[in-house]
């Protein structure tokens, strides 16, 4: 387990936040719960301590940490925040100042990255710089067609994907 949290607890329909010696007739209980496979969480665990020579090593869901971070320094009690600089993007989604949903779709910037390297035959390096150039509208005409054109099929597929994450939150929307 990498992290673990109770998010919420309600008894008998009641919020409340000591629910220690509570009674009631029900309860609803929220948590989060991040895991990884033993091997992997100690194949990196020996690379980075042995790198850092340092035995004190937290692991931590990149997401969770997100919220945890935010949390405590915002007052917006609701929102979605969109985290997509790497490989996948998360959908944490924060109703009442309560995580209430994290969503990881299988696409962000390292995807568009790689599919310029590959459908534009270019360089790491490159497709990074086209991406930027792109993001800040600025995009010489010699490859504003085929990188719009790529855009635009991408685009698309990430329009379904961002539906069907949208559906997996609890509201099953946008929130308002």
């Amino acid at each position: 387990i990498i992290d673990d949290a109770i998010m919420h607890v309600a008894i008998n329909g009641y919020s409340i936040v000591e629910p220690l010696n509570k009674k009631g007739d029900f309860v609803d209980l929220t948590f989060y719960l991040s895991a990884i496979d033993e091997h992997i969480y100690e194949s990196i665990r020996s690379i980075v301590v042995a790198k850092a020579r340092n035995n004190t090593l937290e692991f931590h869901a990149y997401a969770f940490a997100a919220w945890r971070a935010l949390h405590h320094w915002t007052p917006v009690r609701d929102y979605l925040l969109v985290l997509s600089d790497g490989e996948i993007t998360d959908l944490i989604y924060v109703d009442q100042m309560m995580l209430r949903g994290i969503v990881s779709l299988p696409f962000g910037r390292q995807t568009i990255e790689r599919q310029f390297r590959k459908r534009l035959s270019c360089s790491v390096a490159s497709a990074t710089s086209l991406f930027r150039c792109l993001q800040e509208d600025r995009l010489e005409r010699n490859i504003h067609t085929p990188v719009h054109a790529l855009t635009s099929e991408l685009h698309e597929q990430w329009k379904k994907i961002w539906s069907d994450g949208i559906a997996q939150l609890p509201t099953g929307e946008i929130p308002a």
